[in-house]
């Protein structure tokens, strides 16, 4: 991603897709997954919208390696020996093979076009990035010779005529072009244009088809071509001659193209060839685990999203780096870190005897918010009572009712700050907030900032209000873009339709029902699974939750199916805290049974 830098400024967060290969390494921050993507085996990095996957795809293409060579040396290359040819989905390719059933239904051709949408698109990459090869190998022969090149930029445009002229041949390029790579280039912009006019218009693109459906072959013809014209110049030959093809988006792309490549994954017979593409959560494909391997052909799943500790504390390291190159004020120095009971402390709510430094101790502040909250909420009183603990003096040295009263801690915090009207909920502060709720996505990560910058910056300070404030506004932001994100929504009835936004409200507040409304207990509820009772619109709309990164997979090996939470950025809106720990979670069908109406919805089982 690319940062402005500028003394003073808000720091813009950008989407990867849309910049160049350069603006997006020059400031790019190494983390435990670019590591992974390195290594010389096919890989598949799995996460929701925004957690950097066309970041690190891209960090593999020749023109972000020579960026980080001259401006950002925290990059590693050292693992990878392999150029990355970076292949973006194109959001028409839906549409166009929708077309092509529709007017098909089961013929062998809709199997053709998906094969050669790939095909063409695939090839107009290898060329993209072997032009890009041998422009930056006469850069750096015209500025330093870093790489001690004994080639003349005359005979390095040679060989990009002779590399032409071979490609021209093995991809049966029967047009009068220009014999360099930005001939072919055009080529092969003409040929995705004209195809997907083709089908579009239901045109005859039978020659298409025929020449340009098997990628493989043909990538191989190429990269074989290349070694045999290009292996003499030094730049080129750095990483060995061998390639990774990088599909990347391909949660936009149809099932049958995504079933296509990753079955690649473990099946190709070409040495030379590896594969590195991108899922979320609910893409992996069952063929994949079907196919037998290929010797030397397996792949990996990385993990770009916060899912466990591990994770987390790598999240946090890869934040505290971001950071330092954005922060030039030093925000991050005024933000301490996080304790929710101060939130009651610094409100003037509980008062800490000064010479009471062990908590739950009397005189504590953990000890008088459970005196004063047994005052007010029956139930917390009960709740105490019941156990053999005192509401009036709760503190006792038996381990196991010590435990409890460590455990219900943040429950009692909650319920005790808002049994009274209050115009936000303080609980979202300190530095473990500020690197945890963006959950492995570096834009998110980097707005949070901006606006911590901007706060910082206007008040001359970053207390505890002023730091959930923002959270809170965050909160409501991306609660507004789930509501009207378009296409997401259901019809239950001819006069109620519910938005994503909707959905996630009532599992929001189902959540808050459980903390503050329902009688006090120390079993906590804020994890859910995806069951058969979900009728399938339900399910539609939950999959792009999970795809925008709205729902968020998290870390549960005492069940054998998936788990969800709502990301943490949604928490304020709901008054949730971070820190409560889950137990058994819920089925979803249960916290939306006042949406389900079976007699209405289908079943997807």
């Amino acid at each position: 991603m690319k940062l402005d830098l500028n003394m003073g400024k808000s720091h813009k967060s950008y989407n990867a897709r849309y910049m160049g290969f350069e603006d997006v390494a020059r400031t790019f921050v190494p983390n435990y997954q670019f590591r992974e993507l390195v290594k010389p085996e096919s890989s598949i990095i799995v996460g929701p919208r925004g957690c950097g996957k066309t970041t690190l795809l891209k960090m593999l293409h020749p023109r972000a390696y020579a960026t980080t060579q001259l401006e950002n040396n925290k990059v590693s290359y050292d693992e990878m020996n392999f150029w990355g040819v970076y292949i973006p989905a194109d959001i028409q390719w839906t549409t166009l093979l929708k077309k092509v059933k529709e007017r098909e239904k089961d013929s062998p051709l809709i199997n053709q076009v998906v094969d050669t949408l790939i095909s063409v698109n695939v090839l107009s990459s290898i060329c993209s990035c072997f032009k890009s090869l041998l422009e930056l190998s006469i850069n750096h022969l015209e500025e330093s010779n870093r790489y001690c090149e004994t080639l003349t930029i005359s005979q390095i445009r040679t060989k990009e005529v002779d590399l032409a002229q071979d490609l021209i041949t093995v991809w049966k390029i029967e047009r009068d072009i220009t014999p360099t790579l930005y001939g072919i280039q055009q080529y092969w912009n003409t040929i995705i244009s004209d195809l997907n006019i083709a089908i579009k218009n239901e045109k005859e693109c039978n020659w298409i088809l025929a020449r340009y459906s098997s990628f493989l072959e043909s990538s191989h013809a190429a990269f074989d071509a290349f070694y045999e014209h290009c292996r003499d110049i030094k730049y080129c030959a750095l990483k060995g001659f061998r390639w990774a093809l990088c599909f990347d988006e391909l949660e936009l792309a149809p099932e049958e193209l995504r079933t296509t490549i990753y079955t690649l994954l473990r099946s190709t017979n070409y040495q030379e060839i590896i594969f590195k593409t991108t899922s979320s959560y609910l893409l992996t494909t069952p063929k994949i685990s079907e196919t037998d391997a290929v010797e030397g052909h397996d792949y990996q799943d990385i993990l770009n999203w916060v899912h466990d500790k591990k994770s987390e504390k790598m999240w946090e390291s890869f934040c505290a780096d971001l950071y330092s190159q954005i922060d030039e004020k030093k925000v991050i120095k005024a933000i301490k870190n996080y304790d929710l009971i101060r939130c009651l402390e610094s409100a003037g709510e509980i008062i800490r005897q000064s010479d009471v430094n062990v908590d739950y101790k009397p005189g504590s502040s953990t000890y008088k918010l459970y005196v004063e909250l047994a005052k007010i909420d029956e139930s917390f009183k009960v709740f105490l009572t019941e156990r053999g603990i005192n509401p009036e003096d709760p503190f006792d040295e038996d381990e196991t009712k010590y435990n409890l009263l460590k455990k219900i801690k943040t429950a009692a915090i909650c319920r005790y700050y808002c049994s009274k009207p209050r115009t936000i909920t303080p609980f979202y502060f300190g530095k473990e907030i500020l690197f945890d709720f963006s959950e492995g996505n570096p834009r998110l990560a980097i707005n949070i900032m901006n606006r911590m910058i901007s706060s910082f910056v206007e008040l001359g300070n970053l207390d505890i209000k002023t730091q959930s404030s923002i959270f809170h506004e965050l909160a409501k932001d991306k609660m507004m873009f789930y509501d009207h994100y378009p296409n997401a929504e259901v019809t239950i009835s001819p006069s109620k339709t519910y938005s994503l936004g909707e959905i996630l409200k009532k599992i929001g507040e189902y959540f808050h029902d459980n903390l503050y409304v329902a009688p006090f207990s120390d079993v906590s509820k804020n994890t859910f699974y995806l069951d058969q009772q979900l009728p399938s619109q339900i399910m539609d709309l939950v999959r792009t939750g999970i795809e925008l990164g709205a729902i968020m997979k998290v870390d549960n090996t005492e069940v054998e199916y998936p788990v969800y939470k709502l990301a943490y950025i949604l928490y304020p809106y709901f008054s949730l805290p971070k820190r409560l720990v889950a137990t058994k979670p819920e089925k979803l069908s249960a916290i939306l049974s006042s949406v389900i109406n079976k007699d209405q919805l289908t079943i997807p089982f």
